[in-house]
C-alpha cells in the first residue's frame, strides 16, 4: 500500500509507515517517481509469492519444485537455487565467472535437448 497525501510532517509519515503503509509519498510528487515506487513494491512482492512463472518455468517455493513445461526438474540443492534466483529476478543481469557459466550452459543444453 502506498500513501499519498498533501500531509508532510514527520509524525505523518510515520504513522502512515506504521500503520502498514510500504511508502508514503506527499503531494506534490512527480508522477514518474509515483510510478517507479508502486514498480518497484510490485518487484518486491514478485518475489515473495509462493509461486512463480517465468517463461515455461514454474517455481514453487511450497514444494522447492521447478516446473519446465508442467514437469517437474529433477535438480540438485545448488541448481534448484540457482533457477530459484533467475526466476526471481528476470530482468537482472547476473555476473558469474566464465566456468561456472560454462558449466550451468552445458548442463541447460543436455537437459533441454
Amino acid at each position: 500500500m502506498v500513501i499519498v497525501s498533501a500531509r508532510g510532517a514527520e509524525l505523518d509519515r510515520v504513522l502512515g509507515l506504521e500503520l502498514g503503509a510500504d511508502d508514503y509519498v506527499v503531494k506534490p510528487f512527480s508522477v514518474r517517481e509515483l510510478v517507479l515506487r508502486v514498480k518497484k513494491l510490485l518487484k518486491k512482492d514478485l518475489s515473495s509469492m509462493p509461486q512463480q512463472k517465468v517463461g515455461p518455468l514454474f517455481l514453487d517455493k511450497e514444494k522447492k519444485t521447478i516446473f519446465l513445461e508442467d514437469k517437474p526438474l529433477n535438480l540438485t540443492p545448488t541448481e534448484y537455487k540457482i533457477l530459484e534466483i533467475l526466476i526471481e529476478n528476470p530482468e537482472k543481469v547476473f555476473v558469474i565467472s566464465p566456468k561456472i557459466s560454462w558449466q550451468i550452459c552445458l548442463y541447460m543444453l543436455n537437459y533441454f535437448l
